[in-house]
């Protein structure tokens, strides 16, 4: 029974530790990805805004 007993601890502690390094691995990376809003506007959102095109409300 003690053995089931350190098992079952074993592998809770095992799950949370693996469970906390992938929360903190995802989140340095959705920062590093959300850091470069600019570059990502001026990629994919300002040439319809620049331009107009597909009815985009053109910036001032």
């Amino acid at each position: 029974m003690f053995s089931i007993s350190k098992l079952l601890s074993t592998s809770y502690r095992t799950i949370m530790a693996s469970s906390a390094a992938l929360l903190l691995s995802g989140i340095m990376i959705s920062s590093a990805g959300a850091a470069d809003i600019a570059t990502t506007y001026n990629n994919s959102c300002a040439a319809c805004h620049d331009s107009g095109a597909l009815n985009a409300i053109k910036k001032r």
